[in-house]
């Protein structure tokens, strides 16, 4: 679709076009091919499975200059195209952040969200708590050095431009717990993964890089001002999003459920979709 500043938005529906409409931000990299992978559980449980290309990703037009609270915008737009009145929202990783923006700025439209291992806000207390010295450092660049961003993301788009889907996603999948396993024994959602991930940097590495920097700059609005009731999902085992982050955001968040999972990392969605998205959707 075209948005009213002429930028080009990409998406992809998955299940029944009459279920009950869920508009997910996928995480770091990913893309509109980011999607539980099983079209017969979407028409089971009756879910309408909305995933969208952020900008710069996928087919959907840069937007250099943009803020986390651009997105809603966005979303607005492409409901609005979709007859969509109200909807339900999901953000895994990364995509939570954006999840959460979408709740606090649309508390009309939104019924209710879930968070999936959701990066908290940059400015809670002890950032870097329980994140290993690679991890906390990347966070600190995206802070303070944009440029190390851009670097790394540059790197990154070459060497996922020189591998095949399927070993993208054997590398993403490399842990021991519940969910990594699960999805080493799985060459279909390897597939999915790796296919997500390379649409991703499709365009290159620019909009991965600027997502890095938007979710680590201010998010412009206060997680205790979303009344919407959030589902937050931590895998007790994840060390990109440590569960201390989980933990703080149903902490602050004034209507959420906090769902610890033990023996999982950052791969459960994957493995959990169904669960996830008929908690979310109950009335």
């Amino acid at each position: 679709m075209r948005l009213s500043d002429g930028r080009a938005l990409t998406f992809a529906q998955y299940g029944p076009i009459n279920g009950a409409a869920v508009v997910h931000s996928n995480g770091s990299g990913g893309s509109r091919l980011e999607w539980p992978g099983d079209e017969a559980m979407l028409h089971r449980i009756g879910v309408r499975f909305i995933s969208v290309d952020r900008p710069g990703h996928g087919h959907s037009d840069p937007d250099p200059d943009r803020t986390l609270l651009d997105w809603p915008s966005d979303i607005v737009e492409l409901a609005d195209h979709l007859g969509l009145d109200r909807f339900y929202v999901e953000g895994w990783s990364a995509g939570g952040a954006y999840a959460l923006a979408i709740a606090h700025e649309l508390p009309e439209r939104v019924i209710a969200g879930a968070i999936l291992s959701g990066i908290g806000p940059f400015d809670r207390p002890d950032p870097y708590a329980g994140l290993n010295e690679q991890i906390a450092s990347w966070m600190r660049d995206a802070r303070e050095q944009s440029d190390t961003v851009y670097e790394f993301r540059a790197g990154m788009a070459q060497f996922l431009a020189g591998r095949s889907a399927k070993d993208i996603g054997a590398m993403l999948a490399a842990g021991s717990t519940e969910d990594d396993v699960a999805v080493a024994q799985s060459p279909a959602l390897q597939e999915l993964m790796g296919e997500n991930i390379k649409e991703g940097y499709r365009q290159g590495h620019e909009g991965p890089a600027r997502d890095d920097l938007v979710i680590n700059a201010p998010w412009g609005f206060r997680l205790q001002d979303i009344k919407t009731r959030i589902d937050v999902w931590q895998g007790v085992e994840d060390v990109n999003v440590p569960l201390v982050q989980g933990q703080f955001q149903a902490s602050i968040l004034p209507n959420s459920v906090l769902r610890v999972l033990e023996n999982t990392a950052h791969l459960f969605p994957l493995v959990r979709w169904e669960e996830i998205l008929t908690t979310l959707t109950r009335p």
